[in-house]
């Protein structure tokens, strides 16, 4: 389940209650087993012309185990699931990471990636200058799948979505509508598709941003079935993903196509 929140930056305290009653209230309708946040979705992103300014950073950067990671822990306890969160985590160099963490259903951190390609040059926002890069990729195991995490900008290099060599990729984004945003939507599906994967890739609500989307592993038709993305739009709102094992199996069986991959 992807949630599309609005988060500004800088205001970390109402980006988690916004989120986190947004997961209650879906978790009161349906049962889940986990949700996504957008990347940042503790401390916001600056948008538009904005930049990581150094006092507003500052405040927002965390521990592990801080301030997100016991409000989402005590929320996944709630929701008896996985909840996926964006937050800047402190390092040892000084520079901070650009971080997606992960809590079970009982409240343990599972998983942490920290961003491994950040924007620089083609970036206003200037993360590269800002964030250390991670180093390694990232999954965990949901109920017998395997399930990977690539933020944003890594979604333009495919060579770490083949290492993944996941069941299912979570994407959290904040694709603004600028010169780079009709260029989102087919990355996601070629990388699911290549990939022969699910991906959830999901961005921050509002006019400026919106367009979360769900891709199956395969696009068109396939089997009697027709497969295609799965969009949100601009408000705040749930993206479900319905991840079925028979469409992974079937997909990979018929159509071998990585196991001919040679470079």
């Amino acid at each position: 389940m992807a949630d599309g929140v609005r988060c500004e930056f800088g205001k970390v305290g109402e980006n988690l209650e916004r989120a986190g009653r947004l997961i209650r209230e879906i978790a009161k309708r349906d049962k889940h087993d986990l949700f996504c946040l957008p990347e940042l979705s503790a401390s916001g992103y600056p948008g538009g012309d904005g930049a990581f300014d150094s006092p507003t950073l500052d405040a927002v950067i965390e521990k592990e185990d801080g301030r997100s990671k016991w409000f989402f822990a005590s929320v996944a306890r709630d929701v008896g699931a996985f909840v996926a969160y964006g937050v800047v985590l402190e390092s040892e160099d000084g520079r901070p990471t650009l971080s997606h963490a992960v809590v079970s259903p009982s409240g343990d951190i599972v998983a942490r990636y920290d961003k491994v390609h950040l924007a620089g040059r083609a970036s206003i926002a200037g993360e590269a200058p800002t964030f250390k890069a991670g180093k390694s990729a990232c999954s965990f195991d949901v109920r017998g799948l395997r399930v990977g995490v690539a933020v944003c900008y890594d979604l333009r290099f495919p060579r770490l979505w083949r290492k993944l060599d996941c069941d299912v990729v979570l994407h959290p984004c904040c694709f603004e509508r600028d010169d780079t945003f009709p260029s989102w939507s087919p990355l996601v599906q070629t990388r699911a598709i290549e990939n022969q994967c699910y991906v959830l890739s999901i961005s921050h609500a509002g006019e400026s941003y919106g367009g979360s989307m769900a891709m199956p592993p395969w696009l068109g038709g396939f089997d009697g079935e027709t497969f295609e993305p799965t969009v949100l739009g601009t408000e705040e709102g749930a993206l479900p993903l319905v991840v079925e094992k028979r469409v992974l199996d079937a997909v990979r069986t018929k159509y071998p196509y990585r196991a001919d991959e040679v470079v």
